[in-house]
């Protein structure tokens, strides 16, 4: 959902950028201000669907950072490992008893 929202965002930013060329001059002008009318109008739609997505990619990044800081994605790979009855590299044991892996 958060990549249909940015690309919604970015797909908006270029029909902008396009008009801007359009308004060079001729006949496309007046079609031109209609569109112009049309995007500014949708603007503060815009910016508050940017503004929700900026918000859950930084919840995402606030979350990947504090699982890296833990080391809870080795804690997910010995499970997986358990489960699958794959080897092991190092004891279950030898996991839990290291000081930074689960501690904030």
């Amino acid at each position: 959902a958060v990549h249909v929202e940015l690309e919604a965002c970015r797909a908006a930013e270029q029909e902008i950028k396009r008009l801007k060329d359009v308004m060079g001059g001729g006949e496309g002008v007046e079609n031109a201000n209609d569109q112009i009318a049309s995007t500014v109008s949708s603007l503060p739609e815009l910016m508050e669907r940017k503004k929700r997505v900026d918000m859950h990619i930084n919840i995402a990044t606030a979350l990947s950072d504090c699982i890296r800081a833990r080391n809870l994605d080795k804690f997910f790979e010995v499970e997986e490992k358990i489960m699958t009855k794959t080897t092991l590299e190092e004891s279950v044991l030898d996991t839990l008893k290291e000081p930074e892996r689960g501690n904030s």
